[in-house]
């Protein structure tokens, strides 16, 4: 049985979406004195998912904790910002995964049949070297992983016996956060309006996300633009395509394709996985050097893509009809996707 504090650290568990419930707290209450405390922390953790992409555990009070995380949810939708709500959702989902991974065996099964309706069993199974802890359906373990791009947690690389799926324990708490950030990044942007002090926090927050996340002038806003592949400027997709063949990338190739994905609204995790089929590839290594790039370590600096100028001056240039006029990968990131959405083609291909 999941404890009080238990519910603090895991306020999407249904025990806690109850206590919450009963409560009974409506959005005009929120705005007294008496919730300060509430609100404030809401506000810590939606600037501190801003600045570090993560949220710092903070039991102290338990009730508070509890609270804010809906709280937070509810002020990040009221942004109409998608972009600031996927950043809150990996957020979330990161201290949820640091949690989960202290828990024992049984917590974290409970966690996982509690919160997902998940069939999960403990199973102590060895094959080879690989030692696994659980057991998820088949059916519970594609519906999470899907989202995933490394190779790792394709199934044809798993163990499958009579329908479930064999994870270590660390797997399962990785599909456990991988599943709350895909619940709170697909909510639906708050239309509704808020109360006055409800509003102003939540004004508060985008302002202070768009000053620390600032694109280059002609290219704001493209994460929304959702493109596909084919939209990527040739240099970008030339790169990716010697990525995913395992060749190994100067260093300037490597910056512009972090800096483009990441800039698109890409996650660090979708980067560092692309970078998997490199020879060379160390995780810890390109962990850092996303994050660092992404602007969540050191300067707090996050880079945008090399300007096609400079990338001329690499020789990484690939020019196609599109690229005429433009200046920066990212530009041309949204006139392709533009003319999509316009049905227009360019050299006789759709876009």
């Amino acid at each position: 049985m999941l404890s009080k504090e238990d519910l603090a650290k895991y306020p999407f568990t249904s025990p806690a979406v109850k206590y919450i419930k009963e409560l009974n707290i409506s959005l005009e209450d929120l705005s007294k004195d008496e919730y300060a405390k509430l609100l404030y922390r809401a506000k810590e953790r939606i600037k501190e998912a801003i600045d570090k992409a993560y949220i710092t555990p903070d039991i102290s009070d338990v009730d508070v904790e509890l609270l804010s995380h809906p709280v937070a949810i509810m002020l990040v939708l009221a942004t109409g910002s998608k972009p600031l709500i996927r950043r809150y959702a990996v957020a979330e989902a990161k201290r949820c995964y640091e949690l989960l991974q202290l828990e024992d065996d049984d917590k974290l099964a409970e966690i996982a049949k509690d919160a997902f309706n998940w069939q999960v069993i403990k199973a102590k199974v060895k094959v080879g070297e690989r030692l696994f802890d659980f057991a998820i359906s088949l059916s519970d373990y594609l519906k999470t992983s899907k989202s995933f791009r490394s190779l790792h947690w394709k199934l044809v690389n798993r163990l499958v016996i009579n329908g479930f799926v064999y994870l270590k324990k660390n797997e399962l708490a990785r599909l456990i956060a991988e599943e709350l950030k895909s619940r709170i990044a697909e909510k639906t942007p708050l239309n509704e309006n808020l109360p006055e002090k409800l509003a102003n926090i939540a004004a508060e927050a985008l302002s202070y996300y768009k000053s620390k996340v600032k694109a280059p002038e002609g290219v704001e806003d493209i994460t929304e633009l959702h493109a596909t592949l084919s939209e990527y400027p040739p240099c970008v997709r030339r790169m990716i395509e010697d990525i995913k063949s395992g060749k190994s990338l100067p260093h300037t190739a490597r910056f512009t394709v972090t800096t483009f994905l990441l800039n698109i609204g890409k996650t660090i995790d979708e980067v560092i996985d692309l970078f998997r089929n490199v020879a060379d590839f160390d995780e810890g290594k390109t962990r850092y050097q996303v994050e660092h790039i992404a602007g969540e370590r050191g300067s707090k600096i996050r880079y945008i893509p090399p300007s096609c100028e400079t990338l001329k001056s690499f020789g990484l240039c690939t020019p196609d009809a599109l690229c005429k006029g433009i200046r920066h990968p990212l530009a041309y990131y949204r006139k392709a996707a533009k003319l999509r959405k316009k049905g227009m083609t360019i050299a006789g291909e759709a876009l």
